[in-house]
């Protein structure tokens, strides 16, 4: 059973894109879910205090679940249904995002180690996660793999391998068969760092062809770097929000995808979803996916934050070398696939039936020994 605490509307939805819309493919079917009511002042999934929840406490003990999985802990509702699963005796896992990457202040420290201390099993999604843990002192007996995924067998049968769809799409934005393309999808936002992709591409040498950036997404920061651009004579191309059916025909137009996000980017999955269309991915080593889904110079390149001569030098080489960019986008499309709703399924069960093995009792309760 899923609890969703609330369901965005296309204005909520649309939070940080500038524009409200509704996701195009089907999200709710398949399996058991239910809303409940969000009873925060301000909704809001931007804020700490945006969801809260009422009488989750007596929802839990008429349901009665074995484990509860929860999905962090940066909304206000997810600590109340923690603290509820520890009043009612109800073992508690957890999937977050947070990573090691980001230095944090000693109190922060200090702090997570107490609060994890309250989570029997951790499913952690990549290599920085874990470590995230294993610095708070988590017992390494307690984690288990869960990793990020897309649904890698939907975007592999949306890989058109005859080309048709690539060529309509390049056709469509006025680029040439021959233009080397680097792709950013995602929202234009700070955090994001697309402005150091602008200048990286001001300072690219070429050896010939032409090249441009096409920027699916949208948001507050589009005028900015379209000035920016303008102002370093790059070449972008702007497709505007797309929606989840229109993607598998941008990533098949696109030569490498280009992540420059800074430390907010706890993972990365646009990384995920362009290495199901063999595309090289160059990510910024502030990107929490770069850890376990780049292997440099074999799946993609990380490079320094900060550092656009870096980021022009790698893009670059991919644009001089035809061969070596097919041959690292294989190994990427080989690569992604140990990032897998099987892989993550698998390490969810592994983590409810260590649970049984050792049975490990919260609050040494009886009733929750009966449960697992």
């Amino acid at each position: 059973m899923v609890w969703y605490v609330t369901v965005p509307d296309p204005s909520l939805q649309g939070v940080g894109f500038d524009q409200a819309f509704t996701w195009d493919t089907e999200l709710f079917s398949g399996y058991r879910w239910e809303e409940l009511e969000n009873c925060a002042k301000r909704p809001s999934l931007d804020r700490f205090f945006g969801t809260r929840v009422r009488s989750i406490a007596s929802k839990l003990s008429s349901q009665s679940p074995s484990v509860v999985l929860l999905t962090g802990w940066h909304q206000f509702s997810l600590i109340q249904v923690l603290l509820a699963c520890k009043l009612v005796g109800i073992p508690c896992l957890i999937r977050a995002e947070s990573n090691s990457l980001k230095s944090r202040a000693f109190y922060k420290r200090i702090l997570h180690r107490i609060f994890l201390k309250t989570f029997v099993r951790f499913l952690y999604i990549g290599e920085s996660n874990k470590k995230f843990y294993l610095e708070c002192g988590v017992p390494a007996e307690q984690l288990h793999f869960a990793p990020y995924f897309v649904d890698n067998n939907w975007f592999e049968g949306q890989n058109d391998r005859s080309g048709a769809a690539r060529k309509q799409w390049r056709t469509q934005f006025q680029i040439g068969p021959a233009e080397f393309v680097i792709l950013f999808v995602g929202k234009l936002q700070p955090k994001k760092n697309v402005q150091e992709l602008v200048h990286a591409l001001g300072k690219m040498k070429s050896s010939g062809s032409r090249y441009c950036l096409v920027i699916a997404g949208e948001g507050g920061l589009r005028n900015d770097l379209q000035g920016l651009a303008e102002k370093l004579g790059v070449r972008i191309v702007f497709t505007g929000f797309v929606n989840q059916s229109g993607l598998p025909a941008v990533y098949a137009s696109a030569d490498c995808l280009v992540l420059p996000s800074s430390y907010g980017e706890t993972w990365g999955l646009v990384v995920n979803e362009a290495m199901n269309f063999s595309l090289p991915v160059v990510v910024s080593d502030r990107v929490g996916c770069g850890p376990d889904l780049v292997i440099e110079g074999e799946t993609g390149f990380r490079y320094q934050y900060g550092n656009s001569n870096q980021l022009a030098e790698v893009l670059a080489e991919l644009e001089h070398d035809m061969e070596k960019r097919r041959r690292i986008g294989r190994k990427a499309s080989q690569h992604v696939q140990k990032y897998s709703m099987k892989a993550a399924t698998r390490g969810l069960v592994e983590a409810v039936k260590s649970l049984q093995r050792n049975r490990i009792e919260p609050n040494d309760d009886d009733n929750t020994a009966a449960r697992l």
